[in-house]
């Protein structure tokens, strides 16, 4: 087994490795490559890594922040110190490998192999055992140490910026409002509310800023920037390299002309028109102290969903029933002073560069229809659409050993195609169904990057999990179908996890890890997605990300950023297997660690020189990871003592159900928030004294509305 690992490991890299002539071909050579921080640009990929590789090597704490964000950069240090543990795990698994070898009876038998009931001698079950203390402990020493080091930079960092600047310190005492009454436009309705709950509190608001509902006129100036720049594109006296999935009218600046005359007259029709806030607004109070309370205050919670779900019904009733009254300008629509703000939802305020201007609006700043919707999809596709692993089976009846159509194939080829395309046509269709995912959290319209990825991280994970995981897992076991191993298992989740270890299944699981490290590498490495989101057109693709790189980062679709969610959501799944199997499948430990260093290396190339700095989730995302990977670990331990139990060791499955326990215990401490600057005394009683006018404007100039002052 360990020389068909190298050999795959071989056959992969060979592969990664013509996905690196064509990323030189299309990409390098046609446009060149600017590193960040170095004046020369390169044109070929020799130049790019010399230079690239130092860079990544010494990983720079500021020079990452500066060029990928606070959230690049967690999101690199996450890669770095899953590479660490594996690496560790690997020399482990080899050092482990010679005793145990030594002591078995089976002839044939290594470690480094599947271990089952048969091949297993004593010292092997309890050197598993041994195994699972070491690697849970192992994890939640990286786990609490990455978490620490991520909580300590925030911290200080938030410090930093708050003592050098006032408008930074306002900003850690703001918080966000979803479900005001539409008709406050100033936001004196909200602040006096808001004053006459702190009076007795020693609190009180020191600036309100209403986001106005500009969506429709947001939209029309993200299409007009686009269209500005394919005019511009196509009027040059050189003819730019044909896109040929562009319609032949398309190919002319006078199309875009025409298109962008039309454009100017919505705007100018939206602009006069009146407008009703969006249902959303920031507030800095004086000190956290009131933050705190005021978050306390109006928590969500189940009834005020309830009743914001029925108000969000009578206001659209209402929106049919009658229409909304009109101005001929913004100055000339009523200001309702009194207007009561109830059931109200307050959280802490994102910070303004995570914002997305498009999506802020709905009814009440709410968009309970659609995500309503949205989470039936959702359940449809993980319910109905599971179909990688589904099929599977199927597959297996194909090529498996009952069929006779490759007999005649030479041997390799045989081999080939029983070893390798199972997993390869698992890992192409879950790429094709998570668009899905994908589309669904855009429908869902969050008004925050983070948010977006979060939800794609959620789903996601789970949906890889189970066609990744634990249905192939389950069902390579035994010829029976999945239902059917639930119902003789009585749905005991032990049981159930525990038929993972008994198949021979580990070389279908490293082939998952390394196909899923080349393919999803060698794509975003090829800029897919960009590709394809602009007419299959490199050129343009390239044209799209330069302008957006260059102009107003608010421009940015969802599809256009980084996607954090989904890459988090794959590495998890792919620790997950490593974990779940690094005991009884050693050899899975190189291939997750061939799989994280290949994603580090092309994911920070792109963080670093195509897409920078976009957004600013203040480490919320990590948080989410760091509960996932403490329930893999969770998971890995609930199958062993399975294992242990279908094997009747009930010794050892007693000792690893005590790790379990305290296992949980540990994973429900280091699940809490990255950092907590209340908890710092001087922090969290400082109040601001007096009413300085320049920061509050330096405040409000933060998380004032990009289209606020051009057309207002």
């Amino acid at each position: 087994m360990i020389v068909g690992t190298l050999w795959l490991i071989f056959l992969n890299t060979g592969i990664f490795s013509i996905g690196i002539i064509f990323w030189n071909r299309l990409w390098i050579r046609r446009f060149g490559i600017q590193i960040p921080g170095i004046s020369e640009k390169f044109s070929s990929v020799g130049q790019v890594i010399s230079h690239f590789s130092p860079i990544l090597w010494n990983f720079d704490e500021s020079y990452w922040i500066e060029y990928t964000g606070v959230e690049g950069y967690i999101y690199l240090l996450f890669q770095r110190y899953m590479i660490s543990l594996l690496f560790i795990f690997t020399m482990i698994s080899l050092f482990a490998a010679i005793p145990a070898t030594f002591t078995n009876t089976t002839e044939e038998f290594t470690l480094m192999s599947t271990s089952s009931p048969t091949n297993m001698s004593s010292y092997t079950t309890w050197f598993q055992v041994g195994m699972v203390y070491l690697f849970s402990s192992a994890v939640f020493m990286m786990v609490f140490m990455l978490k620490k080091r991520v909580g300590t930079m925030l911290q200080e960092k938030a410090k930093e910026r708050s003592h050098e600047k006032d408008h930074e310190w306002l900003k850690l005492r703001t918080v966000h409002v979803r479900g005001l009454d539409i008709s406050d436009r100033s936001g004196e309705a909200l602040a006096t509310q808001m004053n006459s709950f702190l009076k007795d509190r020693g609190g009180r608001v020191v600036e309100v800023v209403l986001f106005p509902d500009f969506q429709k006129l947001i939209k029309l100036e993200i299409d007009r920037e686009k269209t500005i720049l394919m005019k511009n594109l196509f009027e040059s006296d050189y003819p730019p390299p044909p896109v040929r999935c562009l319609p032949r009218a398309a190919l002319n600046h006078e199309h875009y002309l025409l298109e962008l005359d039309e454009i100017e007259k919505e705007i100018q029709e939206a602009t006069m028109t009146p407008y009703w806030n969006s249902g959303h607004a920031v507030i800095a109070f004086n000190s956290l102290e009131s933050v705190e309370k005021v978050l306390y205050h109006y928590r969500p919670s189940l009834r005020k969903t309830i009743l914001l779900g029925l108000s969000n019904i009578i206001e659209k009733w209402k929106g049919l029933q009658r229409l909304r009254a009109f101005s001929a300008t913004f100055e000339r629509f009523p200001d309702d002073k009194d207007a009561a703000h109830k059931d109200i939802v307050v959280t802490r305020a994102v910070d303004p560069y995570d914002l997305i201007w498009v999506n802020v609006g709905g009814t009440r700043g709410f968009y309970f229809f659609r995500r309503v919707g949205v989470l039936f999809l959702a359940v449809l596709v993980l319910l109905f659409l599971s179909t990688p692993a589904a099929l599977l089976a199927e597959l297996k009846s194909i090529i498996g050993t009952d069929a006779q159509w490759f007999d005649n194939l030479p041997e390799p080829v045989e081999n080939l195609v029983q070893a390798y395309f199972p997993s390869l046509f698992i890992i192409m269709l879950n790429q094709v169904l998570l668009v899905l995912i994908d589309i669904s959290a855009y429908m869902e319209r969050h008004y925050c990057h983070t948010d977006v990825q979060s939800s794609i991280l959620n789903v996601s994970v789970v949906y890889l999990s189970l066609n990744m995981l634990i249905i192939p897992g389950v069902t390579l076991a035994a010829t029976k179908s999945l239902v059917k191993i639930l119902q003789d298992r009585e749905y005991l989740l032990a049981d159930i996890l525990g038929e993972l270890h008994l198949a021979d299944s580990g070389a279908f699981f490293i082939n998952v890890l390394l196909q899923k490290a080349t393919y999803s590498c060698m794509f975003y490495l090829l800029r897919g997605p960009e590709i394809g989101m602009n007419y299959f057109s490199i050129w343009l693709g390239y044209q799209t990300r330069k302008d957006l790189n260059e102009h107003d980062k608010w421009r940015r679709d969802e599809s256009q950023v980084f996607q954090y969610g989904y890459f988090y959501a794959l590495m998890l799944t792919s620790f997950g297997i490593v974990m779940t199997f690094c005991s009884s499948v050693p050899l899975v430990i190189p291939a997750g660690l061939f799989f994280f260093f290949l994603k580090h290396s092309v994911d920070s190339f792109n963080l670093l020189c195509v897409h920078g700095k976009e957004i600013h989730g203040e480490g919320r995302l990590l948080r989410s990871v760091i509960f996932y990977a403490s329930l893999f670990v969770l998971f890995y331990q609930i199958s062993m003592i399975g294992f242990f139990a279908l094997n009747e060791l009930r010794i050892h499955s007693f000792l690893v159900f005590i790790l379990l326990m305290g296992s949980i215990l540990v994973a429900l401490m280091i699940s809490g928030r990255l950092y907590d600057i209340e908890k710092d005394d001087d922090e969290y009683y400082a109040s601001i004294r007096e009413d300085n006018e320049d920061t509050k404007h330096q405040w409000r100039k933060l998380y004032a509305h990009p289209l606020a002052i051009s057309h207002i």
